[in-house]
């Protein structure tokens, strides 16, 4: 079984996502919210096509791959990477994000994991990634390789992989707000 990296965002959005996907193996629904990204990211793909890389402060040679699948049998992750950009020593994951910036825990994960997987399969290192706020066109950097977001990463995946081996019902503290917007919400119905 093959997590995806989206999975990590969503476990810390909320944790029962992961037991409806895996464990239920109910498929979300995609709320119009989902649907809009999609459409944006696919027009953003065709812009950063023809850029060149200055406003991500990258001056050197490189390559660009957009809506690459990588799947990773060390790490049990598979995903589409919306852009990455490979330089002579670096391979570096970019995710376009359509909602305002706002970089939380769970994408931040998200996109260690897409590091993670692009560093294995291209074989150099990746410290570093991107978020691209379409929205307000803006980039922000950060920084993948600390010890707190590698520690988080790793006790994440433990606690995913936990849900679905011993398919446990995660006990969550319904938020309206989270719950309204969540795919899965006719299935858990914890909200008022």
């Amino acid at each position: 079984m093959f997590l995806t990296p989206s999975d990590f965002k969503n476990y810390l959005y909320c944790p029962r996502q992961i037991f409806y996907k895996y464990v239920l193996q109910i498929k979300e629904f995609e709320t119009e919210k989902m649907r809009i990204g999609i459409e944006y990211q696919e027009k953003i793909s065709s812009l950063e096509k023809r850029r060149i890389l200055k406003r991500y402060g990258i001056d050197c040679e490189f390559k660009k791959y957009f809506n690459l699948y990588i799947k990773d049998d060390f790490e049990k992750i598979s995903g589409i990477i919306d852009m990455i950009i490979e330089t002579e020593d670096e391979i570096i994951p970019v995710d376009f994000k359509l909602n305002f910036i706002k970089i939380t825990t769970g994408i931040e994960l998200q996109l260690k994991a897409y590091s993670l997987i692009a560093k294995n399969k291209f074989n150099k290192q990746s410290k570093r990634g991107f978020f691209y706020f379409i929205i307000q066109d803006v980039i922000k950097e950060i920084n993948l390789e600390s010890d707190e977001i590698n520690k988080l990463f790793e006790k994440t995946k433990n606690e995913i992989f936990d849900i679905i081996k011993n398919e446990k019902f995660p006990e969550i503290e319904p938020d309206y707000e989270r719950c309204i917007e969540c795919g899965y919400k006719n299935f858990c119905n914890d909200f008022k």
